[in-house]
């Protein structure tokens, strides 16, 4: 769409505002801090005269006072402050002490004196609290003072508090109708919700400040506004994810491309990058270096965000992409680190190129190591080495507060990386793990005299990772197990599921190192490493909601929470004699992982899992588990529970030191792969797919994926009554179909019902429907001349599916009840219209789509436009309610999965328990349309007759087509995916 390209002039402040915000990114789960107030406002802005002797009276002291404060001179301000408060004590004057005790709370602040920054501000509200009924405090006045006790709470960590302030300065400003104090106590709020985690919430704040900022005229708390609203839309994964040729200048953003003003985006134009080049062009305007340098810093870390989100999805396009998003993001801090003025700013920028650097550096062995972002690998070495010692020098300078305690943190955790990283000939020229112990214990230090106890669990932890890494494993647990109290103390989940780990890990190698030598405590320390593991998942649980809204900020999914998913399964798979038990914590570990990677996937905790006993509504069903380790692969089968006349018995052994086996619904069997990588498994995979969608033979490697899942297994099935296969797969394995699974001479699907689940939690068990089917189906065989429709079908290579009329004829002319929604008439309020007003059971949808990692990536086309995987829930579950009950089946005959990206298949997942449907069949790549049109018909035709499951019936029609001539390769058969309930 178009915008038009207004922008305001002017340099006015809006009435009011005395403050300049600090916002600056320190490492995951570290919160933004709110505006830091200048002083308050004494009532005069003019130098008293010196009293008769040439000593100042309290208003000159307080006035001089101001000077040193903004000069940067904060032990000056506090003997002038200190000396004022004296003088308008003995004066009598109160309103003027409490306001010299609040400025003077304030410089105590920046010197990181928070005792008595606490007492004087206390004492500066009891002074106005205690005024006499004739003259009360005014409440502008009361409402900063406020403000000043809400920062002081925030600097020590007590974000409720200060949010709690901020409301009474809110209040107070309300009083009088000062609208410029609203909009900066509001301001504040939204910082202390962005703080506790409630990113929803200070977006919804944020938001209501968009009218009052867009109808004033350009000023720094404009500025500030939106670029807490661009940090916080980045925080919740809103920004654009086009690439920089399409959208970005080729020149760093010096002087962006002009964007529409707030008022004129629409909601979905809301993306964190479009606010802060808005935000960046009024500083720029504004001519204010310090709000350019920190908005060129925000905006640095919303290209880093694209950047990582691509990092995914494998592609010579997207890798271009990243290239360039990275060398933008290394400019901008660079120019942030040049620009600012305030030291924290100036900081935080060196840190933020720092750790990109070292991130992108790849394995640096100096000279000639280098990946996306490195240019030039030699200069580059350098450049780190030159950062983090000007990063650390300039540290040392400040007095500590809460932002140069995570700085600290931060620095020292980019050296423990880089010292992984670095050839063993380079690290000598990086700081040893003394003084990176050393930057961690100072920062302890800093953290334990301003009381601050979440300070002091992160740098202790990270202490105690440090010594990990330097192979004092005594030291290591006893800080982690410190620290790990510290977090437990201040109910800090997200901080204490990271030092749980932390000690499972280290319980783990010690109990590795007396394996050996000492079998009985090794077992011990095994145990002892599985209840820190399970401590670390409990903790990661009862912050699930967080977890997923905040990928960016709160963790990264991929390295601080899958891992502790496979680490645990690895251990409780490591004896060669597992029992029964660890078998089913395996199993469960690995389904909560599925879970977890689900609200991920939807930024949400969206999913309850619901306990499932598969012999409850099916006897005839083997469920495979495959599990990718970093080392091997793990496959876990778990076949009906043994009854008289069956052959299957468990073969588990009983674990005394485990508590014995209990009695199991189900049989549980393992199989391990060893020697095999994740990397292998990943190759093995794509060169299946690349295989299968060439139209080629597959055998060879689909043999190889067979030996690996099923041949181990072959004798326990034959001696079961299984007919139903449902896998529950891991990583790449979701990028390929089961059923062309080969064992020599039969594929998979010629001896088994094939199903998949995203873990057996999601699966609804009732029964399922096969008669007097009513099918409400909706396609495109055109694509539509609708502007976002043409644009996407070019990107993807959509063309027109003639064959989709074919098929829909053929189901039509199959079942009894159908309606159909073709072209013009497909549209998604249409879709949503016959969904509520309809009893269909079955919705079957043939048009394009496509399946991704994200839920920005996974979504369908209608003929006026796109339905994302959030809508397509909302379109299909609206009529919830009115509904007798819910969809069977879901049917997207046409999609595919997004190619090259490893996660992709997460789609699928996503749409298959989102939608609402018990079911759901779809495609994992981009089928022929003909032979689409013939199996769908068939699938209805068998799934219409009595006893038929609908996994029965999905492979009674492969079937037809494998043994056509025409559509006998898998390309053509093999891409059809049942997901969910199989009956």
């Amino acid at each position: 769409m178009r915008f038009k390209r207004r922008w305001q002039r002017g340099r006015q402040l809006l009435l009011g505002i005395l403050t300049a915000i600090f916002c600056v990114t320190a490492s995951p789960a570290i919160a933004h801090r709110p505006t830091p107030v200048n002083l308050v406002n004494p009532g005069s802005s003019t130098l008293t005269a010196p009293g008769p002797e040439g000593v100042l009276t309290a208003q000159g002291l307080v006035e001089q006072g101001r000077e040193r404060y903004e000069a940067g001179q904060f032990q000056q301000a506090i003997q002038l402050l200190e000396e004022a408060a004296a003088k308008y004590a003995a004066e009598g004057n109160t309103i003027q002490q409490a306001i010299a005790l609040s400025n003077l709370s304030l410089a105590y602040q920046q010197v990181g004196d928070w005792a008595n920054a606490e007492q004087a501000i206390t004492t500066s509200l009891e002074l106005l609290a205690n005024q006499p009924p004739e003259t009360p405090a005014p409440p502008a006045l009361l409402a900063q003072v406020l403000t000043v006790q809400g920062r002081l709470h925030y600097a020590r960590g007590q974000f409720q508090l200060a949010y709690e302030r901020w409301e009474d300065a809110v209040a107070q400003y309300n009083q009088v109708g000062a609208i410029a104090g609203v909009v900066e106590g509001r301001f504040n709020q939204a910082q202390a919700l962005r703080a506790m985690g409630f990113y929803q919430r200070a977006i919804e704040v944020l938001a209501e400040l968009k009218t009052t900022l867009d109808s004033r005229p350009d000023s720094v708390a404009k500025v500030a506004a939106l670029r807490s609203l661009g940090d916080v839309l980045r925080a919740v994964g809103q920004f654009d994810l086009s690439t920089p040729s399409e959208e970005l200048p080729e020149e760093p953003l010096a002087d962006p491309i002009p964007e529409p003003t707030f008022a004129e985006l629409d909601a979905e134009d809301l993306t964190s990058e479009r606010v802060l080049q808005e935000a960046l062009a009024i500083a720029l305007r504004l001519d204010d270096p310090n709000e350019i340098a920190k908005t060129r810093l925000s905006l640095g870390n919303t290209l880093q965000a694209k950047a990582t989100r691509l990092q995914n999805i494998q592609s010579e396009d997207n890798e271009d992409a990243r290239t360039d998003l990275v060398a933008q993001a290394l400019t901008e801090y660079e120019a942030a680190a040049d620009q600012g003025t305030l030291p924290s700013v100036r900081v935080q920028a060196l840190l933020n190129q720092f750790n990109l650097l070292v991130t992108e550096g790849g394995e640096w062995d100096g000279a000639s190591g280098a990946s996306p972002g490195i240019t030039d690998p030699e200069s580059d070495w350098n450049q780190l080495q030159r950062l983090g010692v000007q990063a650390r020098v300039q540290l040392q300078n400040l007095p500590p507060n809460r932002t140069t305690i995570y700085q600290s943190i931060d620095l020292a955790r980019g050296y423990a990386q880089l010292r992984q990283r670095t050839d063993p000939q380079f690290v000598v020229e990086l700081p040893d793990w003394v003084d990176i112990a050393d930057i961690l214990a100072s920062a302890n230090r800093q953290a334990e005299s301003l009381g601050d106890q979440r300070a002091q669990a992160y740098a202790l932890g990270y202490l105690g990772q440090v010594y990990e890494l330097a192979q004092q494993p005594d030291e290591a647990q006893d800080l982690t197990r410190r620290a790990l109290r510290l977090s437990q103390l201040t109910n800090a989940a997200d901080i204490s599921y990271r030092w749980q780990w932390q000690l499972g890990r280290l319980l783990k190698a010690q109990s590795e190192q007396l394996k050996e030598v000492d079998p009985e405590r090794s077992q011990e320390l095994r145990i002892d490493a599985i209840a820190a593991y399970d401590s670390a998942l409990e903790s990661l649980n009862s912050i699930r909601g967080d977890l997923a809204a905040v990928p960016e900020v709160q963790f990264s999914f991929r390295e601080d929470t899958e891992p502790i998913h496979r680490e645990l399964v690895a251990l409780l798979l490591e004896p060669e004699d597992t029992t029964e038990d660890d078998l089913r914590k395996a199993q469960e570990t690995i389904e909560a992982l599925q879970l977890a990677e689900i609200d991920n996937f939807f930024r949400e905790a969206c999913l309850n899992r619901s306990e499932v006993n598969i012999d409850d509504f099916d006897r005839q069903a083997a469920v495979v588990y495959p599990i990718i380790l970093s080392d091997r692969l793990e496959v876990i089968l778990s076949l009906p529970a043994p009854s008289e006349g069956d052959g299957a018995v468990s073969h588990a052994k009983a674990n005394p030191a485990a508590g014995g086996v209990t009695d199991s619904p189900r049989a549980f069997r393992r199989h391990t792969v060893s020697n095999l990588s994740q990397q292998q498994v990943e190759n093995t995979v794509t060169d299946l797919l690349s295989l299968l969608v060439s139209r080629r033979s597959v055998t060879v490697g689909a043999q190889e994926v067979y030996n690996w899942l099923i041949r181990p297994f072959e004798a326990d099935l034959a001696n079961s009554p299984v007919n139903q296969l449902v896998f529950v797969l891991d990583g790449a394995l979701r990028n390929i179909p089961m059923s062309v699974l080969y064992d020599g001479e039969q594929y998979l699907v010629e001896k088994y019902s094939i199903a998949l689940a995203p873990g057996l939690q999601l699966v609804a068990p009732e029964l399922g429907i096969n008669r007097n089917l009513s099918i409400l189906m909706g396609g495109l065989s055109q694509i539509p001349d609708a502007p976002e429709v043409q644009t996407i079908s070019t990107r993807r290579d959509f063309g027109p599916l003639p064959n989709v009329e074919v098929e829909l004829a053929k189901i039509q002319s199959t079942v009894t009840n159908s309606q159909i929604l073709l072209n013009p008439e497909f549209t998604s309020n249409a879709v949503q219209e016959r969904v509520t007003a309809d009893s269909s059971r079955v919705v079957h949808l043939a048009t394009h789509g496509i399946f991704g990692s994200t839920q920005e990536e996974t979504f369908i086309l209608t003929w006026d436009g796109v339905i994302n995987v959030n809508q397509l829930d909302t379109l299909l579950q609206a009529s919830e309610l009115t509904r007798r009950q819910p969809i069977e089946l879901l049917v997207l005959s046409a999609c595919e999965t997004a190619r090259g990206d490893n996660r992709a298949a997460l789609g699928i997942a996503g749409v298959a328990v989102r939608s609402g449907a018990r079911s759901t069949l779809a495609t994992l790549w981009k089928v022929f349309d003909a032979s689409t049109a013939e199996l769908m018909a068939r699938f209805y035709e068998e799934w219409s007759q009595e006893g038929v499951t609908k996994a029965q019936a999905l492979r009674q029609a492969q079937l037809s087509l494998l043994e056509s001539s025409e559509f006998s390769l898998p390309y053509y058969w093999a891409p059809f995916v049942l997901l969910g309930n199989w009956l």
